[in-house]
């Protein structure tokens, strides 16, 4: 039995992206994750933490499937600027 990928996001530019390198999920779960930037933390290890998260969130309900969990900010400086819907 070939793997199974997993996508753990409701991105619909993250699916836009793999497509593009010819990638298409088995199954697309949006993760449930408080997104919320913990007091003192910064935005590149924020990013990892959520990513960590959501991949960990999914894959609790999928096991023996590859997981593929991303998170993105858009910052300037160390301001986080919002994201495009």
């Amino acid at each position: 039995m070939a793997s199974q990928l997993t996508l753990a996001s409701s991105s619909s530019q993250r699916l836009e992206l793999l497509s593009k390198i010819g990638i298409t999920p088995d199954q697309i779960v949006s993760p449930r994750i408080c997104e919320s930037q913990e007091k003192g933390e910064s935005l590149s290890n924020l990013s990892i933490r959520l990513a960590k998260q959501k991949a960990l969130s999914v894959a609790k309900d999928f096991s023996g499937y590859f997981v593929l969990a991303a998170d993105t900010i858009v910052a300037c400086g160390r301001r986080e600027l919002s994201k495009t819907t």
